[in-house]
């Protein structure tokens, strides 16, 4: 039989008395689940990460057919609809009579006649600014 002092070697928290019960543990329950906290939180945190990038991918990655392989927004789609469909005052290419009330093609200012004004030109919808339709419109028209 060993000694017990050779098994347990001598520590603040033992008793006086060589005896196995008297020994105290050397962890606390506090100390024990504060040290498993240590090593699981960081699990915990990474595990969190984790699912919330599998989920991301999940919405990202679903549907992603939504624009018929244009990689267009809907928002985009409906400008470029608008910027093709909109022409300069004075074009020989519109072929489409002039709006109701109208007897010709008006020119810029004339918003109730003019080919520029998107709502003239069937996209009563319209709810965006004309300066961005109009740049594009004249910079692919030169």
């Amino acid at each position: 039989m060993t000694d017990l002092a050779e098994t347990f070697p001598p520590n603040e928290n033992r008793d006086a008395s060589d005896s196995a019960a008297a020994i105290k543990p050397t962890v606390t329950p506090v100390a024990w689940r504060d040290s498993m906290l240590a090593v699981l939180r960081p699990r915990a945190i990474w595990l969190a990460l984790a699912v919330i990038l599998a989920l991301g991918a999940v919405f990202r990655f679903t549907g992603v057919n939504w624009d018929e392989l244009q990689h267009l927004h809907p928002d985009e789609r409906f400008l470029t609809m608008v910027v093709t469909g909109i022409r300069l005052p004075g074009d020989a290419t519109i072929l489409e009579p002039p709006p109701a009330g109208c007897a010709k093609w008006g020119g810029y200012l004339d918003t109730k006649c003019s080919p520029l004004n998107p709502y003239n030109r069937g996209f009563g919808d319209f709810v965006y600014g004309t300066f961005p339709i109009f740049l594009v419109k004249v910079a692919g028209e030169i």
